[in-house]
């Protein structure tokens, strides 16, 4: 029992809140994803994180994976909830303007 207790203090950074830092999402897609391009670290990409209470999300990722993936991968995941409504509001309300005449409707000849 001693161990598990254990085991959760280390976990929750007792006695060490500085320790657990973490990032935005918007920070780590910046430019692409850039941050993920190599495992290198240095005093501007620690700035990049903040002292936190909690993380919500926790990204790992495989430095042989190339930096587009990831960055693709990340994006859909966290976006695409979002961009799918979007997008399905955008649609209905073309359509919408389209069919009561609004938005002229081009037609190819052919």
């Amino acid at each position: 029992m001693a161990r598990t207790q254990d085991l959760g203090e280390l976990t929750t950074f007792a006695g060490c809140p500085e320790l657990l830092r973490g990032s935005r999402v918007a920070t780590v897609l910046r430019h692409g994803g850039r941050i993920l391009q190599d495992s290198s670290g240095n005093a501007a990409t620690y700035k990049l994180s903040g002292v936190v209470t909690s993380i919500d999300a926790f990204v790992s990722h495989n430095w042989s994976v190339p930096r587009r993936t990831k960055f693709l991968c990340l994006a859909l995941h966290f976006n695409l909830p979002v961009a799918a409504v979007v997008t399905l509001v955008v649609t209905v309300a073309l359509s919408l303007l389209t069919a009561f005449g609004f938005v002229p409707v081009f037609q190819l000849s052919g």
